[in-house]
């Protein structure tokens, strides 16, 4: 979504908020216990995509 495509905090749909902080909850629970994937092997795995050496999806290691 591009910036101008932003609706301001009391234009959200308060269904779609609800569903968002759903799926976000056990990816932030889990930063907060120290696991995480470093945004550097983030980027490393997105650029073997459609190349011949594609990396599997990074697993979450403690980054404290």
């Amino acid at each position: 979504m591009a910036d101008d495509d932003v609706k301001p905090f009391d234009e959200i749909d308060p269904e779609y908020a609800v569903e968002r902080a759903r799926q976000d909850a056990p990816g932030i629970a889990q930063f907060r216990s120290g696991l995480g994937v470093p945004h550097a092997e983030v980027v490393e795995w997105v650029r073997s995509w459609d190349t011949e050496r594609e990396l599997p999806r990074p697993k979450p290691h403690e980054i404290r």
